[in-house]
């Protein structure tokens, strides 16, 4: 049901929450495929996901995010000029732009981490993408465990922390 008191609505499955700075309160909605949002008047949208399961294909570039499935949003957050961003499937940064668009902000995954400091986040492949954060400049923060193989050893995890600046550029954190 769209556009109702968000008090007669109900979920299947909570993942994520985050405020937005006109005071809307974004929800991911895990099983139910969808990001909704409450506005400052209780009144509650889909900003994101059509209510199907999986992933969207990179041919949902440039389309209005309520018509692509979002599946496994595990984090969201908004920045200071109401870009949302979500990380959904493990390994997809998207953002939804004021005007509902969505946009992948990192290449597809490719079961490897090439995260390299000056590059752009647009050509950087992550795995295991966790959560995310937006300062109040707008820069976007990210944490992820990145897997490795050594020869005959096993895998093993490294968690790490990065900022993906306005400028696009991926700077170390931690």
């Amino acid at each position: 049901v769209e556009n109702v008191a968000a008090t007669t609505a109900t979920f299947k499955s909570i993942t994520a929450l985050a405020v937005g700075p006109d005071g809307s309160v974004y929800i991911a909605d895990g099983d139910a495929y969808r990001v909704r949002r409450v506005d400052p008047a209780g009144i509650i949208s889909t900003v994101a996901g059509n209510g199907t399961s999986g992933g969207p294909p990179r041919s949902a570039e440039g389309k209005l995010a309520t018509s692509v499935s979002v599946a496994n949003v595990t984090d969201i957050a908004v920045g200071p000029d109401g870009t949302l961003y979500l990380v959904s499937g493990w390994y997809n940064l998207l953002s939804i732009d004021k005007n509902g668009t969505l946009h992948f902000l990192n290449q597809e995954w490719i079961n490897t981490v090439k995260l390299a400091e000056g590059v752009p986040m647009s050509a950087q492949v992550v795995d295991s993408l966790q959560s995310v954060a937006v300062t109040a400049q707008g820069s976007v923060l990210l944490t992820a465990d990145e897997w490795q193989r050594q020869q005959k050893s096993g895998a093993f995890a490294r968690e790490w922390i990065r900022e993906l600046a306005p400028s696009g550029l991926v700077p170390p954190i931690a």
